[in-house]
């Protein structure tokens, strides 16, 4: 499963790469779960909460991806975000500090024990 990890990693970074025409970043976020109760609060925080609030901060395209073979003793969900410099890395989270509506709609997963 490692491997797999790697070539998806390696493929999804090739990607970005190409469509892209000067230097970016990338931010890999890999969530691990254990139920599916979790990964549908993921879901719904991601779809509902953290996507929108990264379109608002500027950014505009966005990977979110599952692994077709579900393992389901440790469920995941990848999340690549690009950044066009190393500066709107820095800015992410005070951006996301100060949006009301992330808070407002993310409140279940960021509030979460």
């Amino acid at each position: 499963m490692k491997f797999s990890t790697f070539l998806l990693t390696a493929l999804l970074l090739g990607c970005f790469q190409l469509m892209a025409k000067e230097r970016q970043l990338y931010q890999i976020k890999i969530y691990h779960l254990k139920t599916t109760a979790q990964e549908a609060r993921v879901d719904s925080f991601l779809q509902a909460a953290y996507l929108p609030a990264l379109h608002r901060a500027g950014i505009s395209t966005v990977g979110v991806f599952k692994p077709v073979a579900i393992d389901t003793a440790d469920i995941r969900i990848y999340v690549l975000v690009p950044f066009r410099n190393m500066e709107q890395l820095l800015q992410l989270d005070k951006k996301l500090s100060a949006d009301k509506a992330f808070h407002d709609s993310g409140r279940s997963y960021l509030d979460a024990a």
